[in-house]
């Protein structure tokens, strides 16, 4: 049974092709959401075709341009943006001294970068309607990192979800993240409020 209170809502997802984007897609078309959803190949996703209520947008979040598409297909299919769900990520266990340059720009690119890119350009279309959510998932690894994880890199990177949230919760004055964020811990909810 389709749930329509959200009917109109629109949310933008990063890593929908798989694991938890791909869930939170589909879970919020179920819910009456419009979706715009993107990662680097997801136009040729198995899982997830373009529908009235579902664009498609290819390519990487780390890129400044690709979030910048990302959002105008939003905005241009939908009309606005309601929700940002950051769940793109990228995981590369090695021990630490084992990574490589191009293994790190590759985290920092998704895992930092892509999340700020595309988060600059929800807050701008959200500030002009006065209102909107976004959600950053994290990793546990970032509070509680195991021994022999080979997770160092990992968790350096997706570490400054939490503070990043936090900070953008303060500037743009919601009290719901820090309730929020207490109580999960590898998922961080920002409110914006006029």
């Amino acid at each position: 049974m389709k749930v329509t209170s959200n009917a109109h809502q629109t949310a933008i997802v990063t890593g929908a092709s798989s694991g938890i984007g791909l869930g939170v897609t589909q879970a919020m078309l179920e819910r009456g959401y419009r979706v715009a959803a993107n990662s680097r190949t997801i136009s040729k996703s198995m899982e997830l075709k373009t529908s009235e209520n579902l664009v498609l947008v290819d390519g990487d979040i780390s890129k400044k341009d690709t979030a910048i598409r990302v959002a105008e297909v939003a905005i241009t299919h939908f009309g606005r943006v309601d929700l940002l769900f950051n769940g793109a990520g990228i995981y590369l266990p090695k021990p630490f001294t084992e990574y490589t340059p191009e293994d790190f720009e590759t985290m920092v690119g998704t895992n930092i970068a892509g999340y700020f890119f595309i988060t600059q350009q929800a807050v701008a279309q959200m500030r002009q309607q006065k209102s909107g959510h976004i959600v950053s998932i994290s990793t546990v690894l970032t509070d509680q990192p195991f021994a022999g994880g080979h997770a160092s890199l990992p968790v350096i990177t997706k570490s400054t979800i939490p503070a990043f949230s936090r900070a953008l919760a303060m500037e743009f004055g919601s009290t719901r993240f820090h309730q929020e964020w207490l109580t999960r811990p590898c998922m961080r909810t920002t409110t914006i409020k006029p």
